[in-house]
């Protein structure tokens, strides 16, 4: 399974992707395309390994231009279509000058067309006419090119977009006005009658779309570049240090990983590092969204693009400036903006047929007018207004301009939405659940109590070193907090020479002299054969808040004594839990630790329900039963660890420092493992399916209710123009409200909110 950026030049309404998004469906081994109008992207998955041509043969052969987005350099590629992007406003913002130039004297002798008819003399009359022609022409052949290439080029396709319907209006209304007017230049009729035509109607449509395209450009060009900034966070130079200590400046995409760095006060940080040398503060806005400084020493990652705001360090190289924290970012949300929500399919299958069926109701508009006796020139002039005013420009905007301005504004924020789809099932969420250790907590325990059991034979310190010799082997952050005290003490670790570990229970191994022991929780040693008798020694650390490991004594079966540890509420925890409460959210967490040691962790937390003694499969089940009870459950959890149940839920948030993007799993991750924008996460998307929805019921009524305005010539081609231009402005400008900062409770407001916790082991009953 491969994965494709296409950027599409050419697409203009929500036919266009409708029809391109087909295209690429019908080639063999597509099993998805999503098109993106307001940023041009497409996003292809399929057995599609070294089909580039075959897909961009697919996308020429629907009439559009396209090019492959590379991921390896990811910034550069998409940095040089917003600079084509920006040479595009240009190139429009031009031809509507001029189209306005030269369309306000055309639109002025209609205006005036009665009083002028007084002027005497006919040659008069045929010079303003003939202006008219030569301004409306330059227009048409200026301004409009754009409109009549693109519709020429649909039509040789076979489709019909909104370049059709704008090249049809004007085009018919100019060559209509030719027809009546080349017979009175060739002293055919009054000359008064030259002054009679449509061409104000032809000028009028052509520069107020244009005048709209223009607005509507630097509109979709503030959304799609809403985390566009990220390719200028990223430093152009890097000071490499040689062996020899000489410093020299290179280019940051000639770095390796390894590469000694110097950066100074205020310099930008050019790829992924880890602080080897010196200190100060860093300002990681970039990829977090938060703005103050971090307090930065040796041992400390920073990612790529981060500006170091005091002090000078010396940075090790982890990343190349293609693989690093900005690079991830840009590859995760341009995959997120060519992604589609399912209410934006639906949008775009109607658009693609809407066409076909605003000119048969042209149609039928020209035959009504002709067969009642109305004229078919009155006809024909109802016929252009119906066909101008249900262009789908909005309709086809409605929904990617909202999904982009969102997902752009989430990832200033450090908030990451891997699919367009995690916004539609984010605004539907009720149960958030939370994993405990390294999510709710900091995820760095330390030990705090070291306690033989009675006649157990061993001191203290041979405890911790038996516990740290079996734990030296595991990932989880109990084992590494084990073995840094042990370090600290200096105990030497024994090797084990066999070893085995169960998730979310314990580890066991046998040492040399035949010696077997098993460390983790009362119930994995129970499990083993272990302790039964000495579970209440063991609990009774637990009801101190602590997290216990026990350690056992596999040849005796008996307990030699416990371990305990601690672990701090992130400072963000209890904010992020009492902003989701002012939420109406059901929160619920899940955790390996004993009941006591959870109740202990968050006696202070608002939190409705607490499941202890969970394995990961676990936690998943318990998900499942969640969902069953009332769909709408998200699960925020270690991107790295909780994969089962980031999987089972709705959707999955992930933790995930900023070196850990590329590891992590989950519908959402969370840049920084920042918890306070969980909220902002849920906010973010409650707000954009609103304005989804605001968007597409304007877009859809505004065509409902004009269309029978203009087939009944109440509405004039001009006024029409006009108003299906507005209708696209706004809803662009309505769902470039999403640009504000999230609208969650503040800090001060959450923290009105009763502090006491729900304790309860049992999961809610359905609601």
């Amino acid at each position: 399974m491969a994965e494709i950026l296409l950027h599409i030049e050419g697409m203009t309404c929500g036919s266009c992707t409708a029809r391109v998004d087909r295209a690429l469906r019908n080639l063999p081994g597509v099993t998805l395309a999503a098109v993106n109008l307001t940023t041009g992207m497409a996003r292809v998955e399929g057995e599609i390994a070294g089909r580039a041509d075959e897909l961009l043969g697919a996308v020429k052969a629907a009439g559009y231009r396209g090019e492959i987005v590379e991921k390896s350099g990811a910034a550069e590629t998409l940095q040089a279509v917003r600079e084509r992007g920006s040479q595009e406003a240009r190139r429009v913002r031009r031809e509507m000058w001029i189209g306005i130039a030269a369309g306000i004297p055309v639109v002025l002798i209609d205006l005036f067309m009665h009083p002028l008819m007084r002027i005497p003399s006919g040659n008069t009359l045929l010079a303003l006419a003939l202006a008219q022609a030569l301004l409306a022409s330059v227009v048409i052949g200026f301004a409009g090119r754009s409109f009549f290439a693109g519709a020429w080029r649909a039509i040789r396709h076979g489709a019909a977009n909104m370049d059709v319907l704008v090249a049809l209006g004007a085009g018919v209304a100019y060559l209509y006005s030719l027809a009546i007017m080349i017979p009175i230049w060739l002293g055919h009729g009054a000359a008064h009658m030259a002054l009679e035509n449509e061409l104000h109607a032809a000028v009028t449509i052509v520069v107020l779309v244009k005048v709209g395209k223009y607005l509507e450009a630097r509109a979709k060009h503030v959304a799609a570049s809403a985390v566009g900034g990220l390719a200028a966070e990223t430093a152009a130079t890097a000071t490499r240090l040689k062996a020899d200590g000489a410093a020299e400046s290179i280019a940051a995409e000639q770095l390796q990983i390894g590469d000694r760095l110097q950066i100074l006060a205020h310099q930008k940080i050019p790829v992924d590092g880890e602080v080897i040398e010196g200190s100060g503060s860093a300002d990681l806005s970039v990829v977090t969204g938060e703005s103050v400084p971090v307090d930065v020493k040796p041992g400390i990652a920073l990612p790529g693009g981060a500006t170091l705001a005091d002090g000078r360090i010396i940075l090790r190289a982890t990343a190349t400036a293609n693989a690093s924290t900005v690079a991830r970012i840009w590859d995760l949300v341009n995959a997120a903006q060519a992604s589609k929500t399912n209410i934006q399919g639906l949008a775009d299958k109607i658009a693609g047929i809407f066409v076909p069926i605003v000119m048969a109701l042209a149609l039928l508009t020209l035959i009504g007018w002709t067969l009642t006796g109305m004229g078919w020139q009155r006809g024909l002039i109802a016929a252009i207004a119906t066909i101008v005013i249900a262009c789908p420009c909005a309709m086809g905007l409605a929904t990617p301009t909202a999904i982009t301005v969102a997902l752009g504004t989430a990832a200033r924020r450090g908030i990451l939405f891997t699919r367009a789809s995690a916004l539609e099932r984010a605004g539907k969420i009720h149960t958030v659940v939370f994993d405990k250790t390294g999510t709710l907590t900091e995820g760095k325990p330390s030990v705090a109590t070291i306690t033989p059991a009675e006649n157990s034979g061993v001191a203290g310190i041979e405890l911790l070193r038996i516990a740290a010799s079996l734990e030296q082997f595991s990932d989880h952050p109990l084992a590494h907090a084990i073995v840094k005290a042990a370090q600290r003490d200096g105990q030497p670790l024994m090797e084990p020479e066999s070893f085995s570990s169960m998730p979310g229970g314990g580890v066991r191994g046998r040492f040399s002299g035949n010696r077997d022991y098993a460390a983790g929780s009362g119930t994995f040693l129970e499990s083993i054969g272990a302790g039964r008798e000495f579970r209440p020694f063991i609990d009774s650390f637990a009801q101190t808040g602590q997290t216990v490991v026990a350690v056992a004594d596999l040849d005796r079966k008996s307990i030699l004594g416990v371990i305990g540890l601690r672990d701090s509420l992130r400072s963000q925890s209890l904010t992020a839990l009492r902003q989701l409460k002012t939420q109406a959210k059901t929160i619920v967490v899940l955790s390996g630790d004993s009941q006591a040691a959870v109740e202990g962790a968050l006696k202070t937390a608002p939190v409705d329900t607490i499941r202890a003694g969970m394995s990961p499969d676990g936690k998943a089940r318990a998900i499942e039963e969640l969902r069953s009870h009332r769909p709408g459950v998200a699960f925020v959890g270690d991107g790295v660890n909780d994969g089962p149940a980031l999987a089972a839920a709705d959707l999955g948030i992930a933790m995930a420092g900023g070196t850990d993007l590329a590891k992590a799993a989950g519908d959402v991750l969370l840049v920084g493992n920042r918890i306070a924008a969980v909220p902002e996460v849920l906010d973010i998307a409650r707000r954009t399916m609103r304005i989804i929805r605001q968007n597409l019921f304007w877009a859809f009524a505004y065509n409902v209710a004009a269309i029978p305005l203009a087939m009944f010539g109440i509405l004039p081609p001009g006024v029409a123009a006009g108003a299906m231009v507005l209708s696209s402005l706004t809803v662009v400008g309505n769902a470039l409200r999403l640009r504000r900062p999230p609208e969650v409770a503040s800090s001060e407001a959450a923290s009105a909110l009763p502090p006491e916790a729900q304790v309860d082991p049992r999961l809610p009953s359905p609601a």
